[in-house]
């Protein structure tokens, strides 16, 4: 506005505020009003704000107030001068939250009010940052491989989330934009510029700002791990056990504060007890009972146990399977097939002369496993075969030392057989015959019966299949005689002739055909809902 054009509506002002009612009535009209231009209807404000208000027709005064929630109304400024417009300074701090804004007339001619509603933010958004986890491992094997970084403003905010390592250097910023509840959650696989970050700590920073610009920052820190925990068993017994606690002596090092473990002790075939518990790493002990879920002792034989340990970034350590044998006397029990045992047969081949080796390779060729009954002097003659066999899979059980007929023997010369039977299968292979017996030529009685039950041989495997293949038949008959009379649930007595080496392939074929499926003893116990 001109110089003139402001002295000219400056003397009208003041003409109008010295001249009499009646004169100034003249000039008003009906529709006077008054309207707050600033700040806009609704608006948020914050710090020091400028009022701005507007009339229609001239007045003396405006009067302007301001109210917090349902307070009463406070007077905030008089303007009496409203040649360059009516205004008022408003410092809102400390304020925050619902306010009101009235602006009023004061003028003995015409009275008029405008109200404004909105809101006063002096306070930064109340801000929380979270890694969950706060420890990961993105080394992409399923587990913890990212964090979750969750912000949550509390209001409508604009989010980034920095982060930095330990050297003070910025890694990697996420800009996420305007989230209108304030809250946003992002997944991090713990990789900056398309390559992984080293291991360690860094420091996660979200930072928001609100609608009126306001800022907060919140810092948390998360851990990248990929290293695993190593965990080692310092001991374990007693070996062999008669059924007391079994004892683990452990040793675990890792950077977490808090571990995870778990102690697994299984047979041959399945697990059979778990225990988990936390602690710190370090050297520790632990014992679990040998007994099944039942509340029954575990039966005689051979167990492993392993000790796994997971880390608060999903990092497991695992220890080897260590091997441990439980002998006690549990009766003994003669079995010829098990019915129960569905589609399963065993394949059980005796006395390992002539081609034990051919017997492995047409048996690995098929990927079956089945159970070997050899003669403890025949283990100690081929260390190299015993402990391929156990390496291949298969199972094994006690075929008496010498392969004498043990009806003809005391309890005490059998017992001695077996006794020394099952400690050769422990020295080459760590594997024990135990609980499986198969007298030779299938001659028990009950003196035999007594002495494998005092050496842990709980089981004696008869058989109900026989194809006679001892007395030098072709290998296409042995075959036409197994899968003829195999059934449900079958053990299929074999020797480790050479024919019958080569009959395998086409056993293997027949029990197929039958809709039959070749395991080991223990699986076929199992099979029948046996231990």
């Amino acid at each position: 506005m001109k110089w003139g054009a402001r002295l000219a509506a400056g003397a009208m002002a003041a003409c109008l505020i010295l001249a009499p009612e009646s004169a100034r009535a003249g000039l008003l009209t009906e529709d006077a009003s008054i309207q707050i231009d600033s700040p806009a209807p609704g608006a948020t404000v914050t710090g020091l704000v400028e009022v701005e208000a507007s009339t229609s027709q001239p007045a003396q005064a405006l009067l302007f107030e301001v109210a917090f929630g349902d307070e009463e109304w406070t007077p905030l400024n008089l303007d009496t001068d409203g040649s360059d417009g009516w205004t008022a300074m408003w410092d809102t701090s400390p304020q925050s939250g619902p306010a009101r804004l009235r602006a009023s007339v004061q003028d003995p001619a015409w009275s008029g009010e405008a109200l404004w509603n909105g809101r006063i933010d002096n306070e930064p958004p109340s801000t929380r940052v979270e890694a969950k986890p706060s420890a990961f491992s993105p080394n992409r094997d399923g587990r913890k491989d990212a964090t979750r970084l969750v912000v949550a403003a509390g209001e409508g905010a604009e989010l980034q989330i920095e982060v930095w390592d330990r050297d003070g250097s910025l890694r990697r910023r996420f800009d996420l934009g305007w989230h209108a509840d304030g809250r946003t959650l992002l997944r991090w696989n713990g990789r900056a510029g398309g390559q992984p970050l080293h291991d360690g700590r860094y420091r996660i920073v979200a930072i928001t700002r609100d609608a009126v610009g306001l800022k907060s920052e919140v810092t948390t820190s998360v851990v990248i791990d990929t290293r695993k925990p190593r965990v080692r068993i310092l001991g374990l017994g007693p070996d062999p056990s008669s059924g007391g606690l079994h004892r683990v002596r452990y040793r675990a090092r890792d950077r977490a504060n808090r571990m995870r473990f778990k102690l697994l002790v299984r047979d041959r075939a399945t697990a059979l007890r778990k225990k988990t518990w936390e602690s710190a790493p370090g050297r520790g002990k632990t014992s679990i009972a040998p007994r099944y879920d039942s509340g029954a002792l575990f039966l005689p034989g051979r167990y492993g146990t392993t000790l796994t340990v997971a880390d608060d970034a999903g990092n497991v350590g695992r220890t080897p399977i260590r091997y441990w044998r439980l002998y006690r006397n549990a009766g003994a029990k003669v079995y010829t097939r098990l019915p129960r045992a569905g589609n399963k047969v065993a394949i059980t081949l005796d006395d390992c002369l002539w081609d034990w080796a051919g017997a492995l390779r047409a048996l690995r060729s098929r990927g079956v496993k089945a159970t070997f009954f050899c003669p403890g002097q025949v283990v100690n003659q081929r260390p190299d075969l015993a402990r391929r066999t156990l390496r291949d899979g298969h199972a094994i059980g006690s075929h008496g030392w010498d392969h004498a007929l043990l009806t003809t023997l005391s309890e005490s010369q059998v017992r001695d057989r077996l006794l020394k039977d099952r400690a050769v299968w422990w020295r080459y292979g760590s594997d024990t015959s135990v609980p499986y017996m198969r007298p030779p030529y299938g001659g028990y009685n009950q003196t035999v019966l007594s002495a494998s039950a005092a050496t842990g041989h709980s089981r004696i495997i008869m058989w109900d299949v026989d194809p006679m293949d001892y007395t030098g038949l072709s290998a296409s008959a042995i075959t036409r005689r197994v899968v003829r009379n195999a059934r449900q649930g079958s053990i299929i007595l074999l020797h480790t002739k050479v024919t019958t080496a080569n009959a395998l392939p086409a056993i293997l074929d027949g029990l197929a055909r039958k809709g039959l499926e070749p395991v080991t003893i223990p699986r076929l116990f199992r099979a029948a809902g046996m231990h």
